[in-house]
């Protein structure tokens, strides 16, 4: 019981010398506070995750009224990010104008654009910038795919209408071409080949008619026909240009059996089937045609929904990494410099002939700094939940043993720099380069999923890795702390604490051994 008794007063009495210590370096801890906090705080408020608006001017090789109207048209809905500076059809103008900062995006729309659209091929649309971030890069690309695909939407819902209204004008065609050759089927069973020749003549001319019209001017709803389908088994299971071919085989076939003079009940046959092709358009067309235009062309639209409890703002997204990184950042600078100005007093020297040991000493240190971490993260949780209405959806607890948690381990890594380093000067610059590190590779700036490995992997190697992730789940997710994070935190700071009694002791006796020998 001595023994726990003496060792609880020599391990108090180093906890107060340290905390004296550091008491009188005020200044110190003010710049280490101060200077980091205002740094990550002014980035924290001013940084705004806004889509940055982009000048945009058009450039058409050729001034086609209809694509021009529609681009203009979708200026109007495309959103805040597109600031429209015209349409142009000098492509050098364009260009200046980009290169001297007058315009952030051209869109280049190449010549005959409608032409090749009416002739079933793609167009290219260019997007030129002078962008050289790789993220803005991404987003000029980005909102050019998202525009470009406004137009095609504005356009094929345009095309789809027109469509339907050529449907209006084909069916009374796809009528008289049945019922002309209903008449010509009725005209051959009865034995009237030459009033059946003269009817054959009337359905070749409405269908000649009725085919153009429809490989021309439906080739839009062609393709979406089957994938509108009731059921498989329907009419409407078959699509526009696969009932347009069979028509043209069936007409193909009869005109055949007419020059050859050919089976008259096989004419009847191929009318028949011509009959029942003609129905099946009939009901394509119909059923294209109650369709809305909009549904036609995108069937399918997307919203999105979050499980977030509250609307996360950039600050708020940012605080939890400004706790972190501070208090990292404050734990291991103080424990970085405490062995190495202890060795450079002499006080090392006095530890080695006084009973406390090693163990004593730095527990002493580890509980000082402990308090000293805790009361300067209350501070500042308190100056974030006033400065930026910092939110706590989570455990007050759980936040509470997060930060004792990433104290403990910083002071660990903090301990390792002292023993490396040989001066202040050295143990600050650790320092430094460990909070640089932490701020770009802990996921303070980027999501650790862009990392690629090993990188990826030295990033856990931080306390801040951990504890940035596990305050944002319980403050803006109010979740509990993750055990997937929290044990390897706990793993990390124990190794820490081991390694370092190890060669702190290590360092004490092999002096105290050398003393012996001489």
């Amino acid at each position: 019981m001595s023994n726990i008794w003496r060792f609880i007063v020599r391990t108090s009495a180093f906890v107060g010398k340290e905390l004296m210590e550091v008491i009188r370096q005020t200044p110190l801890i003010l710049t280490l506070v101060l200077g980091p906090f205002l740094v990550l705080l002014l980035f924290g408020v001013g940084y705004s995750n806004e889509a940055r608006p982009l000048r945009t001017l058009f450039y058409m090789q050729d001034d086609d009224p209809f694509l021009r109207q529609q681009i203009e048209d979708n200026v109007e809905n495309i959103g805040p990010q597109l600031v429209y500076l015209g349409i142009t059809n000098d492509e050098q103008e364009a260009i200046r104008r980009l290169n001297q900062g007058d315009a952030d995006l051209i869109v280049a729309i190449p010549a005959n654009a409608m032409q090749s659209l009416r002739n079933n091929e793609q167009v290219t649309v260019t997007l030129y910038h002078d962008e050289i971030d790789p993220y803005q890069v991404a987003y000029v690309q980005s909102f050019g795919s998202t525009y470009v695909e406004a137009i095609n939407q504005r356009i094929l819902r345009d095309m789809a209408a027109q469509g339907q209204q050529e449907i209006t004008d084909t069916l009374p065609q796809i009528d008289d071409a049945y019922q002309q050759a209903d008449t010509m089927q009725q005209t051959l069973e009865q034995g009237q080949q030459d009033l059946a020749n003269q009817d054959f003549d009337t359905l070749t001319q409405t269908m000649d008619t009725l085919l153009s019209t429809s490989e021309g001017n439906l080739g839009l709803l062609a393709g979406i026909s089957s994938s509108i389908a009731s059921d498989g088994n329907s009419a409407n299971s078959q699509n526009i240009e696969g009932t347009i071919a069979e028509m043209r085989t069936e007409m193909d076939a009869l005109k055949e059996l007419k020059n050859s003079g050919g089976d008259v009940q096989q004419s009847i046959q191929r009318l028949e089937e011509l009959k029942n092709q003609l129905q099946t358009m009939r009901d394509l067309l119909t059923e294209l045609q109650s369709v809305e235009p909009q549904v036609i062309i995108a069937p399918f639209i997307s919203r999105t929904s979050t499980l977030a409890q509250i609307s996360i703002t950039p600050e708020l997204f940012f605080a939890p990494g400004v706790v972190i990184l501070l208090l990292q950042h404050l734990a291991v600078t103080f424990a970085s410099l405490t062995i190495v100005r202890e060795i450079r007093l002499g006080s090392m020297e006095v530890f080695r002939i006084s009973p406390i040991s090693a163990f004593e000493i730095l527990l002493g240190k580890y509980i000082s700094y402990i308090l000293i971490g805790s009361v300067l993260g209350g501070a500042i949780t308190l100056t974030l939940i006033f400065a930026l209405g910092m939110p706590m959806l989570g455990s007050w607890a759980h936040y509470a043993a997060v930060l004792l948690l990433v104290i403990f381990t910083s002071i660990g890594m903090g301990f390792v720099i002292s023993l490396v380093a040989k001066t202040d000067i050295q143990a600050v610059q650790y320092a430094m380069f460990l909070l640089l590190g932490s701020v770009f590779f802990s996921g303070f700036f980027m999501d650790l999923r862009y990392f690629v490995s090993p990188v990826r992997e030295i990033s856990y190697a931080l306390p801040a890795t951990y504890g940035i992730q596990m305050l944002q789940d319980i403050m803006l997710r109010g979740k509990p702390i993750p055990l997937n994070l929290l044990i390897p935190l706990a793993a990390i700071g124990v190794v820490l604490f081991l390694l370092v009694w190890f060669f702190l002791r290590r360092r004490m006796l092999s002096k105290s051994a050398r003393q012996v020998r001489e």
